[in-house]
């Protein structure tokens, strides 16, 4: 079923999520965001969680709609407490890639696909789907 996901949506998610993570009472001291689904997410954690910095890393496995090879087109390597920040989790190569590389770092994103991803699971996500979800700022997707 494809989901059309809102901006008020996503603020209210937003919010929780970082409610929960301040829960947990860690310090990040990084926020990494996966290019470009979790620059948004990125943002918002930043802004809830006292203005931690934000870096970036880009992965890509997709040409087109067909899934291949993960591409790592920016890395930023760091060994610290850091959140990692992406919109799914949805086969869970991309979150696969980002744990090895970020041993200590967190997974938060909005959406999990357990199903289609069972050996990896995000530290932090605020609903578990099988959905298609289609979100706010992906250019293109109107129906």
């Amino acid at each position: 079923m494809k989901v059309f996901y809102t901006w008020q949506d996503f603020d209210k998610d937003c919010r929780d999520l970082a409610e929960i993570i301040k829960e947990n009472k860690v310090e990040y001291t990084k926020i990494i965001a996966v290019t470009r689904g979790g620059l948004f997410v990125a943002g918002m954690m930043s802004h809830f969680l006292k203005k931690v910095p934000i870096d970036t890393v880009c992965l890509s496995s997709y040409d087109g709609d067909s899934q291949g090879k993960m591409n790592i087109l920016k890395l930023n390597t760091s060994d610290e407490k850091v959140l990692i920040c992406d919109d799914v989790v949805d086969t869970g190569n991309t979150a696969k890639e980002l744990k090895e590389m970020y041993p200590n770092g967190k997974l938060v994103v909005l959406h999990y696909k357990s199903i289609r991803s069972p050996d990896i699971r995000p530290d932090y996500f605020i609903s578990d789907t099988n959905d298609w979800i289609v979100y706010p700022w992906e250019v293109g997707e109107t129906s």
